[in-house]
């Protein structure tokens, strides 16, 4: 989600994605091992393993601390969102070295509520799903071949727009929470709109040159001058930002 739509337009209730941890392209699990290894992750969420819940995260401590001092009263709060279904919980999120390579899912998976790097809050229970988990491994099958790593957007494709399609897909008798959308829909006021597009281009920006320079110093070449082995700190500051940022952006969902 992004802090930049929710300081644009934070008057209005609205939609953005959350923002998610920066990450590394790492091997995924297949769906059918995923579904099949039963749960292991938080204790106590299910008693229905057919019950598909949302778990719901901050996405750092500063969005956290946005949350509860801002953000909640707006009714636009910023989380990164997964969705658990048969024991696994699966979501949308970026790798900052993928944005070139079309061949990498963004759905992946992890032990309900323990979503790496993000800062667990609370879950929500949907009821149970119509599909079987046969069903369920070919509609995650799908969903992978759909939801690329490097088409992930900062509010218009991310972790809040794959789980409402995934919820749907689930068929439950439980709606998605309008109040994980409402950051999307502020984003989608027009100035904000523009304002979040481009400070997102503009991260993915600086992803790309970190990579870059990164693979040119594995190869032995020199950094260009002025170059920067730091990737950007914050999203919503990534334009005020002079040369030395530390820690790339959280964005998922």
């Amino acid at each position: 989600a992004t802090a930049a739509a929710a300081a644009a337009a934070s008057p209005q209730r609205g939609s953005a994605g959350s923002l998610e941890a920066p990450r590394l392209r790492r091997p995924s699990m297949p769906v059918e091992a995923a579904l099949g290894g039963g749960g292991g992750g938080a204790e106590g969420f299910l008693a229905n393993p057919r019950d598909v819940q949302l778990h719901i995260y901050h996405c750092d401590s500063l969005t956290g601390f946005l949350n509860r001092a801002v953000l909640l009263q707006a009714e636009i709060p910023i989380y990164h969102v997964g969705v658990e279904v048969y024991g696994r919980e699966w979501a949308f999120q970026y790798f900052e070295n993928a944005w070139s390579d079309p061949c990498i899912s963004g759905v992946q998976c992890c032990s309900p509520g323990r979503a790496c790097g993000f800062e667990y809050v609370k879950s929500v229970n949907l009821g149970p799903t119509s599909l079987t988990e046969g069903e369920v491994v070919s509609a995650v099958a799908q969903l992978r071949r759909s939801w690329l790593a490097c088409g992930y957007h900062i509010t218009r494709r991310n972790c809040i727009n794959f789980a409402d399609t995934f919820v749907e897909q689930l068929k439950v008798p439980q709606p998605f929470p309008s109040w994980l959308k409402a950051i999307l829909e502020a984003a989608a006021n027009p100035t904000a709109d523009a304002i979040v597009d481009y400070t997102w281009s503009m991260s993915k920006w600086w992803m790309l040159r970190n990579q870059e320079q990164a693979e040119a110093g594995r190869r032995g070449s020199v950094l260009p001058a002025g170059g920067s082995e730091a990737s950007c700190g914050n999203f919503w500051l990534l334009p005020t930002m002079a040369s030395s940022c530390t820690s790339l952006v959280k964005a998922s969902g």
